[in-house]
Parts: C-alpha cells; structure tokens; sequence
C-alpha cells in the first residue's frame, strides 16, 4: 500500500531527525498527503481512525467533531469515539473562545 509507506517514511525520517521544526513539517507533510489522498479516493473517508490526522483537525484546526464528520461522512458521535480512543482530550458544547459560528466575522 503506497499511501501507508509514503506516510511511514515521511514520520520515520521525522524521529531520525526530532527537532520540533522537522516534526511540524513532517506533520503538514504527512496532513498534505492526507488531503491528496482523500481528494483521489470514492471511497468513504476514513482518516478521521488516524490519531495524527484527527488530533491536527480538532486541536490545531479547532474543527468541531461535526465540522470533522461532515468532511469525513460520518456522524459526530462517530468522531467523539475515535478522540477518546486515541486520548485526545474533548471540548465541552458551545462556542471556541474567538470563534464565531456564524459568517458575520
């Protein structure tokens, strides 16, 4: 499976390096190939099962579990499930300090 391989090399060559830039980078590449990925696919889209890629979405993208759902075609409950399973930690209800919901921003 060529995806998986492209995936291992780039995060193996990360940790031989570990600085923090070469992580970062490492992790927009991996996201990026993530994306190419699923836009190439007819599949449903199960990324949302990888911890890297759904941790960058709901903790760094700040993306709401139905904001991530929508994208991957699953329900909300679905992507609760798959944070608590890799221990990322869930937001309560309600609004993100600095983000508006609606599109008068």
């Amino acid at each position: 499976m060529k995806f998986a391989r492209e995936i291992q090399e780039i995060a193996t060559k990360a940790f031989k390096q570990y600085t923090p830039t070469s992580l970062k980078d490492s992790l927009e590449e991996i996201i990026e190939l993530c994306d190419n990925h699923l836009a190439d696919r007819t599949e449903p889209n199960t990324l949302y099962q990888n911890e890297m890629w759904l941790k960058s979405r709901y903790e760094e993208e700040g993306l709401s579990m139905a904001e991530i759902g929508n994208d991957c075609g699953v329900s909300p409950t679905t992507i609760n499930k798959w944070l608590i399973k890799h221990n990322i930690p869930t937001r309560g209800r309600g609004r993100i300090k600095g983000k508006r919901w609606d599109n008068d921003s």
